[in-house]
């Protein structure tokens, strides 16, 4: 089995650092990524250039997920991370024989 995964839009990550009440290089933090302007490649606008652009690769969504659950307690499943992805924007489900269960 594998996991079916589309990234959060750029205007997710905005609300999720928004409700987070956290800038730029705190995100950049807890998605472990080196600097603010980093960052900021995955919260891009029509004006971003677009070799400036990125979509959040599942294993730094993963990581913010985990990241966000551990603030809050233990985890004691990994569906538990997974719904935490799909909170801010993640698509993520289970994928059996190469199909979509």
């Amino acid at each position: 089995m594998t996991l079916f995964y589309v990234p959060p839009t750029p205007e997710d990550l905005l609300r999720l650092a928004d409700k987070l009440s956290y800038k730029r290089a705190q995100m950049a933090d807890l998605a472990h990524v080196s600097t603010g302007r980093q960052w900021s490649k995955y919260t891009w606008n029509e004006k971003t250039p677009e070799l400036d652009r990125r979509d959040l690769g599942f294993d730094k969504a993963f990581l913010i997920a985990t990241r966000l659950e551990l603030m809050q307690g233990s985890i004691k499943n990994v569906e538990q991370i997974h719904a935490r992805m799909r909170g801010f924007g993640c698509h993520v489900e289970a994928v059996k024989d190469g199909g979509r269960e």
